[in-house]
């Protein structure tokens, strides 16, 4: 319609300077990728005329392409009401116990969702406060320090959560049996899952996903 206003009803009569022109009323009207959208589609669209012989040249192949605009990522939660929800978290069971100490341990040290969940139980030094992180960022070794909470948390889960989730919970049989199977033996790594194998990345984005619904807001590792 905006080429048909300008007396252009073909595309071979169209030219650089018409969609220049074009971008522009664009870039007036939409958000910056609303307008990369259209410029990429119309870019593909005289592409496609070209390999079919309609057009020698395309007018399109000068058109600039907007950079993408990526939002913002969520501002973090206020620590007051992190440690609200840490909080709420009970430790009547196995796995609220060890849910409480994930949290924290994350709070804690900032580790990202892989380096957390292939931690192994030698990396931990409960006594040092300390958790070594082997080939983490940029394939090296680091050492992290654990708050007195989390800390607490850590040898809860440790020394009382752990060696029940070992076992298998029941009513978890066929999660084990899947687990052997499919999933990461357990062996001697930090973070297991109820049916006694290792905890696995939907797992956490699971349980992440449930702190978020209580915060009202995203919440991610």
């Amino acid at each position: 319609d905006w080429l048909a206003q300008r007396k252009v009803f073909h595309p071979q009569h169209g030219r650089l300077s018409h969609l220049e022109r074009f971008q522009r009323d664009l870039v007036r009207q939409y958000h910056p990728n609303s307008v990369r959208a259209r410029v990429q589609l119309f870019r593909r669209f005289y592409s496609y005329l070209k390999k079919q012989g309609v057009l020698v040249e395309s007018p399109a192949e000068g058109l600039s392409v907007p950079k993408r605009i990526l939002p913002l990522p969520p501002s973090p939660p206020d620590a007051e009401v992190v440690f609200r929800l840490v909080a709420s978290i009970p430790t009547v069971s196995p796995v609220c116990v060890r849910n409480r100490a994930i949290l924290e341990t994350l709070l804690s040290t900032g580790l990202r969702r892989e380096e957390f969940l292939q931690l192994e139980l030698g990396d931990v030094r409960l006594r040092d406060r300390t958790i070594m992180v082997r080939a983490g960022k940029g394939n090296k070794d680091r050492v992290v320090l654990l708050s007195s909470r989390a800390r607490k948390s850590l040898a809860k889960y440790i020394e009382e959560a752990r060696p029940l989730l070992a076992k298998g919970l029941p009513g978890q049989e066929a999660w084990a049996e899947h687990a052997k199977k499919n999933g990461r033996p357990a062996g001697r790594v930090l973070w297991l899952a109820a049916h006694g194998g290792a905890l696995a990345v939907p797992t956490l984005n699971l349980l992440f996903r449930h702190w978020s619904e209580d915060l009202g807001r995203p919440f991610y590792p």
